[in-house]
């Protein structure tokens, strides 16, 4: 019978084979990577091409681009996604945007190169880095960094960024402030810093250095900027300046007020540019204040305390200072809604439609109308809670709303809605509330005789509120039971809580003799003040002083 069994490989003769292979793969391997390598240069030499052939089309169209993100959006209105430009380049290899001759480079090994080449000459290559941007999604390379940085991720931990270099927020969201800081012993540099967001602080301290700034932003502070030196393209609320040359090159359109901290620091607007009024501190001669920008406008000297009040008018509302001569200005709802965080005064300037309560406490508040509505239309997640458009409890809480208009125009109009066992009115006090209205017009709307003025409070005494009308117009949509409870309190357990009518127009309704409802001794008073009477006009009933 003949053997069929075959014969292993030898132990040598494995080594051997192996060998081969390790030797074929040291040169093979290093060959692919190479091929693969110049692969991706190549794609990447012509993604430059191509961005650098729809900057100079943009351009020739009459577009520029100061910062990257202009560049930036000229290549996505092209069909090329940012996020890809480095996502595939070559190892070691970076696509930059060279901002001083605004076109795309190439960072390799042996140094940045143009494509084509004949673009660029020696004379016109940037002598500073900063000149150079990159994209990335790591804000701490601004920070000590060789290049510009143009952020394309999500803002650091806290929305905080610090940087030595220029800087670009880009469409980041969340970004709370951005701090360039350099030594005054390092050369000077120019540098581009774009923010996106009005709620941003830009904190410029760089004596030697000269920065452009563009996009929103919500205060600047000038400590430390050169002489010739920190250029506003952009829109900026608030504006402190303690050392160097500020330039406004742009119309502010956003109620903006500078407020200047030292005499070493210079104002100018460029030609045809508008000054921003500025505050000055106190200790100032305003006599010393430089600059030609600051000769053609308003400096109001004022405290370090009504300075914050500034800046909060200038970041949060229309304007403003919170005093009664210069009250905050309201013109939106995101406005109306700021009241509760900020005490003082709050003028209108401008109808508003809230989407939720207003929820005041614990503060002294006084709201002009001017002449304007402030109506609440629950938003669709909103859930109500008080049910009136203006809430005012707590321990010094205390409201005082006016209408300084010449046509008494103002008004409160609470919600169109219904709902069981919730009141729905213009305006609501609660435990401790303190409420006095010296003006406007107040409405009530709903089906269940929903009132324009309500108090609810606790069964405890101490936590008694009051409300005081001296002037103004009320009217509820409709009666309950055949009375129009213009007026109210919460049933059994207002005691000690009184509504005071000094004067102003009902409609429906008779102030001292129209009960409360219900009647009986738990539930708050509402009195005529001493000397008044009513007179009927009809269905109307206006509360008079008697005359002595």
């Amino acid at each position: 019978m003949k053997n069929t069994t075959r014969k292993a490989f030898t132990i040598v003769e494995l080594v051997i084979v192996i060998a081969i292979i390790a030797v074929l793969a040291a040169v093979l391997v290093p060959t692919f990577v190479s091929i693969v390598h110049m692969a991706k240069v190549s794609n990447d030499t012509q993604l430059i091409r191509n961005l650098n052939t729809i900057l100079q089309v943009d351009r020739a169209s009459g577009n520029d681009h100061p910062t990257m993100q202009s560049a930036l959006d000229a290549a996505q209105e092209a069909g090329y996604d940012i996020g890809k430009i480095n996502k595939n380049a070559a190892a070691e290899n970076e696509i930059l945007w060279d901002s001083q001759n605004d076109m795309f480079c190439y960072l390799t090994e042996s140094g940045i190169d143009y494509i084509p080449e004949s673009n660029m000459t020696d004379d016109k290559r940037p002598t500073n880095t900063v000149a150079y941007w990159r994209i990335t999604d790591d804000a701490t390379l601004a920070n000590g960094g060789a290049y510009s940085v143009y952020l394309n991720g999500a803002a650091p931990a806290g929305g905080k960024v610090t940087t030595t270099v220029g800087f670009d927020a880009g469409n980041t969201d969340g970004i709370t402030s951005v701090k360039y800081t350099r030594s005054n012993e390092e050369e000077g540099q120019t540098v581009v810093i774009c923010t996106n967001d009005f709620m941003t602080t830009l904190t410029v301290s760089a004596a030697n250095d000269t920065i452009y700034h563009y996009g929103k932003v919500g205060t600047v502070e000038g400590t430390a900027v050169h002489t010739e030196s920190f250029y506003e393209y952009g829109q900026y609320k608030f504006r402190d300046e303690t050392s160097g040359h500020f330039v406004d090159m742009v119309e502010q359109e956003n109620g903006a007020v500078r407020y200047i901290s030292a005499i070493s620091a210079k104002y100018d607007v460029a030609e045809g540019v508008t000054p921003v009024p500025a505050y000055v501190a106190k200790d100032i001669d305003i006599a010393e204040i430089k600059g030609e920008g600051n000769s053609k406008t308003v400096l109001t000297q004022v405290t370090t305390e009504t300075k914050t009040n500034i800046k909060n008018g200038a970041l949060y509302f229309a304007g403003g200072a919170g005093i009664a001569g210069n009250p905050y200005l309201l013109a939106t709802k995101d406005h109306a809604m700021k009241i509760k965080s900020y005490s003082d005064y709050f003028k209108m300037i401008a109808d508003i439609v809230v989407d939720d309560e207003i929820y005041l406490s614990k503060k002294t508040y006084s709201i002009d109308l001017n002449g304007h509505s402030l109506e609440l239309v629950y938003g669709e997640n909103a859930k109500p809670n008080n049910g009136s458009v203006l809430y005012i409890a707590g321990k010094q809480g205390k409201l005082t709303i006016t209408d300084s208009s010449e046509s008494k125009t103002g008004k409160v109009i609470g919600a169109d809605r219904d709902q069981p066992n919730k009141v729905f009115s213009a305006v609501r006090v609660g435990n401790y509330g303190k409420l006095i209205i010296d003006g406007g017009n107040y409405y009530a709307r709903g089906t269940t005789s929903n009132p324009c003025i309500f108090v609810c409070t606790s069964t405890v005494s101490s936590n008694s509120a009051s409300v005081t009308i001296n002037d103004g117009y009320f009217e509820t949509a409709t009666a309950y039971n055949g009375i129009y409870y213009v007026l109210n309190h919460q049933d059994s357990s207002t005691r000690d809580c009184k509504i005071t009518v000094n004067g102003g127009t009902f409609k429906n309704y008779i102030p001292g003799t129209t009960p409360v409802d219900p009647v009986n001794a738990k539930t708050g008073k509402i009195i005529l003040g001493n000397g008044c009477t009513v007179i009927q006009n009809n269905d109307l009933y206006t509360v008079v002083k008697e005359e002595s």
